[in-house]
């Protein structure tokens, strides 16, 4: 059966080349500030969201069924990289039960070169680090016609096959935009919401 999408999700990730999106955002030990991300092309047509202070850009895909990042480049502490970690991948139809997974590119998440670059050699034979992603609609106004959504996401790591929490986000999605959304982990804890709209 095809995905029934839904307008709320759909038009909130439809980025167009030439929006921009105006967030202010904070965290428990620094005060507010306002940042804004751009939508690009590049040369082959792929869409980016583009933070120019602090040059980070996450590559994304919006196919109609799904929006998904598929790559982040730049500053692994600008909102921008937070927002990369908690829409990784959206269903564009509202479904209560269904929970979408994926695994993130190791070296998203891990920053210990020394490990990565041994589980680079043993990943032919056998992965012991995993980084997997998961997101599902945690609350909304409507069962059949939401106006309101909030999405749940959720990051693990697995390391010979015992699983840790890495981080949890939220998304709130309403009048067809993002409205807010926010990332914790356990040394870190961010919050922003839409100005532009």
């Amino acid at each position: 059966m095809n995905v029934l999408t839904k307008s709320l999700l759909k038009e909130a990730f439809d980025f167009q080349p030439g929006m921009i999106l105006k967030f202010i955002y904070g965290n428990d030990s620094e005060p507010e500030k306002v940042i804004s991300w751009e939508v690009f092309t590049d040369q082959y047509n792929n869409k980016y969201l583009y933070c120019s202070e602090t040059q980070s850009t996450a590559f994304f895909v919006n196919d109609g069924t799904m929006f998904y990042f598929t790559s982040f480049y730049g500053e692994q502490k600008s909102l921008l990289y937070f927002f990369y970690l908690t829409a990784y991948k959206v269903l564009l139809g509202y479904y209560e039960n269904i929970e979408i997974s994926d695994f993130f590119p190791l070296h998203i998440i891990r920053k210990n070169r020394l490990s990565l670059w041994i589980h680079d050699i043993i990943a032919p034979f056998y992965q012991y680090i995993k980084a997997q992603y998961s997101i599902r609609p945690a609350w909304s106004d409507s069962p059949v016609n939401p106006g309101q959504i909030r999405l749940s996401s959720k990051i693990h790591i697995s390391y010979f096959g015992s699983r840790r929490d890495e981080g949890s986000g939220t998304i709130l999605l309403s009048d067809n935009q993002i409205r807010e959304f926010s990332f914790e982990s356990f040394n870190k804890k961010i919050w922003a919401q839409r100005t532009d709209i």
